[in-house]
């Protein structure tokens, strides 16, 4: 028998440990709220939107598949530069100052980087898909490298 969900969201106050239960479920959408070290090297397939909502998880693997990466606590574009799937990235409020690697993400459509300490935006010029950018309260000293 299987489930047919668009979303699902698992809060901090469970035990669930990795998402191996949901090949019976046909998911798009996890929310995960205060997780951390949650595996997701057997996330299934249909899975294409994920948010980590005030996790903290230092092992990415298993995340390429996902479009949409949510309200992370990443301090550097570093730790998704493989993530090549992403047609949405949200990393505000945790103090990023780098994005070297973020050209890597070639798919990106939206990109929120709001509320944190990135000076340089050059490392997104090569990213020509973006549709929205958002960059409200950084320390950006010059937007030069966002013009065609």
């Amino acid at each position: 028998m299987q489930s047919k969900y668009n979303k699902i969201e698992i809060s901090s106050d469970t035990n669930i440990k990795d998402v191996k239960f949901m090949d019976q479920i046909k998911v798009q959408c996890l929310i995960l709220n205060k997780c951390s070290n949650f595996n997701f090297r057997k996330a299934p397939t249909q899975l294409q939107y994920l948010t980590l909502n005030d996790c903290n998880i230092s092992d990415l693997e298993g995340l390429q598949q996902f479009q949409q990466l949510k309200n992370t606590q990443i301090q550097s574009v570093k730790q998704i530069y493989s993530l090549v799937n992403l047609l949405s990235l949200t990393i505000s409020d945790t103090k990023l100052t780098n994005l070297v690697g973020i050209e890597s993400l070639s798919k990106l459509k939206y990109i929120d980087l709001r509320g944190n300490c990135i000076i340089s935006v050059e490392p997104l010029k090569p990213l020509q898909n973006i549709k929205q950018l958002l960059l409200d309260n950084n320390q950006i000293l010059d937007l030069e490298h966002l013009t065609t």
